[in-house]
């Protein structure tokens, strides 16, 4: 039988969740439109459809009253709020014509104003097979990706969650793109006081585009290094419609399991000795529909 301890704990264990469940709801509440949260933005911008949502908020499409520009407008969950002038901060240091144009930022609020982009994420494109075969949409993507990465590290920043989710069109006439979504980017050259290096602490976004290094939990990861593997399997999907672990177009964090099992088993120690990478992953499981 459960002792007063137990019983105890169990309730507290209890209360938790509920706690955590109404939270969650009142979160959610929150982040609908009709919300009181939302009365000074739609004073400003006239709220469209809902473009996209994700665990950290939703995106809608909108437009700025006083100049008529067609703008998307980020809303994240309240306790992510503080983070969204870094995230500004780092897109409006990022002036490169392959990133996001950033517009305002309302973090009181926890909203992010850009530039409205209606081409689709690369993924979509990917799904369908349309980059396969064709030399001058591959070039001109993967062109200006590497272009984008490269002025990233130059000015001291680096992505970390590289992936076709966060490369979206300009539209859909043209191969034109940008790398959205700066919420795990980080500045790599010291000037807010980090050394930069990934490691232990920091658990990938998308485990599908993280190398051997960060899957294993390693300390002192460059992560230049990560934007730098994660930009090679954008290029193997671009070129192949396919993830290198063997995935099809749907290579994510669900389909990504075994390779991470994989990566984080202990080397034996003549591997160790030789410096080896990881061994070869396992082929993802397909994207559950």
């Amino acid at each position: 039988m459960w002792g007063y301890g137990s019983a105890r704990l169990a309730l507290r264990a209890l209360t938790t969740r509920r706690l955590d469940r109404r939270d969650a709801a009142l979160e959610e509440l929150d982040a609908e439109p009709s919300s009181s949260r939302w009365a000074a933005l739609r004073q400003r911008y006239d709220l469209g459809e809902e473009l996209g949502s994700g665990g950290g908020g939703r995106v809608f499409s909108g437009r700025c009253k006083a100049r008529g520009l067609p703008v998307a407008i980020k809303a994240v969950k309240a306790h992510l709020a503080a983070e969204l002038p870094r995230e500004a901060q780092l897109l409006g240091e990022a002036r490169h014509r392959a990133v996001l144009r950033v517009h305002e930022c309302l973090p009181e609020d926890g909203f992010l104003v850009t530039e409205r982009l209606d081409g689709g994420e690369l993924f979509d494109r990917l799904a369908r097979r349309e980059l396969v075969g064709d030399a001058r949409a591959q070039r001109k993507v993967l062109g200006d990706v590497f272009d984008a990465v490269a002025f990233l590290h130059d000015a001291g920043i680096a992505h970390l969650d590289l992936k076709p989710e966060n490369i979206v069109l300009e539209d859909d006439e043209e191969w034109n793109v940008r790398l959205v979504d700066f919420g795990s980017a980080r500045r790599v050259d010291g000037r807010d006081g980090r050394d930069g290096a990934v490691g232990i602490h920091d658990s990938p976004r998308t485990a599908a585009y993280a190398p051997p290094e960060l899957l294993r939990r390693e300390r002192g990861v460059d992560p230049k290094k990560v934007d730098a593997w994660a930009a090679g399997v954008v290029a193997y999907f671009v070129f192949t419609g396919r993830h290198p672990d063997g995935g099809g177009p749907a290579a994510t964090d669900a389909t990504s399991s075994a390779r991470c099992s994989r990566a984080r088993r202990p080397r034996a120690a003549s591997r160790a000795r030789t410096g080896r990478a990881c061994p070869r992953p396992c082929a993802a499981p397909s994207r559950a529909a």
